[in-house]
C-alpha cells in the first residue's frame, strides 16, 4: 500500500482527513498509520510525499501546516511577529528559511511590481495571496492591468 492508498482509506475510515487538519507532526502519521495499517512508513518517505503535497508546507523539521489555514491565522499578523506566534501555537520551533519562504507569497503590490519589472514575470499564485489593502488600487483586476501595461507575463 503507498502513502496516498493509506491516506485515502484513513480518510475513508473517518480516522484523519488531511484537508481538515491545521497541522501534523510526521511521527504522528506514522504513528497513526502503523496503528490503523500495521504498515510501518519511514519518516523519509512519508517527508517526501508530504513536501510535495501542494496543500501543506514545512515550518519546522518533519512538522507541517495547511497553507490555508496559516494564511489565515497569520493575515493579521505583521511578517516580523509570524515567527513568534506560531513557535507559541504549535510549540515548536520555526525553521526561518522555511517560514521566509511561505511569507514570500505573502506579497504586497510594490513587491510584485517590483519583482515583475527586474524578471518579466510573476508567478500566478502570488496573485491569489497579493495583499493590496495598503496599495492604491481597489481590486485584482487593477493589478492585473497595471501589469499588462508594464508587459509582465503572468506564468
Amino acid at each position: 500500500m503507498t502513502i496516498e492508498e493509506a491516506l485515502i482509506k484513513l480518510k475513508d475510515l473517518k480516522v484523519l482527513n488531511l484537508e481538515e487538519i491545521e497541522s501534523i507532526r510526521l511521527g504522528s502519521l506514522k504513528a497513526t498509520l502503523f496503528r490503523e495499517f500495521n504498515i510501518e512508513f519511514n519518516i523519509k518517505d512519508l517527508k517526501e510525499y508530504m513536501s510535495n503535497n501542494k496543500e501543506f508546507t514545512e515550518i519546522s523539521n518533519n512538522f507541517f501546516v495547511s497553507k490555508i489555514k496559516l494564511k489565515e491565522l497569520l493575515k493579521n499578523i505583521s511578517k516580523n511577529k509570524c515567527k513568534e506566534f506560531l513557535e507559541n501555537r504549535y510549540i515548536i520551533q520555526v525553521d526561518e528559511n522555511k517560514l521566509l519562504n511561505f511569507l514570500s507569497y505573502r506579497k504586497t503590490v510594490d513587491e510584485l511590481l517590483k519583482y515583475g519589472i527586474e524578471n518579466s514575470y510573476i508567478e500566478e499564485e502570488w496573485l491569489s495571496d497579493l495583499s493590496i489593502e495598503e496599495s492604491d488600487y481597489t481590486d485584482i483586476y487593477e493589478v492585473i492591468d497595471e501589469l499588462m501595461r508594464r508587459e509582465i507575463k503572468i506564468r
